[in-house]
């Protein structure tokens, strides 16, 4: 990383004028070169404690239950989605009419949303140094809490952690 030195002979020039020294100031009259990597280092890891502290709880229910319970959010989103979009979905989704494979989706997805904080710590993340690493600490620390909860939904909490890794690594921060 290339770091610069700045001419300090204006602010030398003004604190002489005012009667203060500066300190900052070696003989050649440049300041020292300024390393802003170990404050923002500093507050990156005061982010990723943020997601480190969170409890992520993932409450055991019955897979009729949950499998219900994920059709019912999968027909709100799409609905949402449906409205923002202008058009309209005339048949809900039942539990019954889906793939294992997509009803595993449906499952993660409504967990992740519905069941931990994982929405409200994204929320809480933006803006922050450090945001991206600890985007990808509360991705990882949600899907290994849904995966030790309902094993039989690991292969689809790696499968979804794995493309949203991919997506983040061809998005720019």
């Amino acid at each position: 990383m290339r770091q610069f030195r700045y001419r300090c002979g204006w602010r030398r020039t003004a604190e002489r004028r005012f009667g203060f020294p500066c300190p900052a100031t070696r003989g050649d009259g440049f300041l020292p070169d300024l390393k802003a990597g170990a404050s923002s280092g500093r507050i990156g890891e005061e982010t990723l404690g943020l997601v480190r502290a969170a409890p992520i709880d993932v409450p055991a229910l019955d897979r009729r239950r949950l499998a219900e319970y994920a059709a019912a959010h999968r027909n709100r989103r799409a609905d949402s989605d449906a409205e923002d979009r202008g058009s309209y979905v005339a048949s809900p989704a039942r539990v019954e009419d889906v793939p294992t494979a997509v009803r595993s989706r449906w499952e993660v997805d409504y967990l992740r949303h519905v069941r931990t904080p994982y929405d409200s710590l994204l929320a809480d993340l933006r803006g922050r140094v450090g945001r991206v690493q600890a985007e990808l600490l509360l991705r990882r620390r949600v899907y290994t809490a849904i995966a030790a909860r309902y094993p039989d939904l690991s292969a689809e909490c790696d499968r979804q952690l794995a493309r949203r890794v991919a997506i983040d690594a061809e998005e720019p921060p």
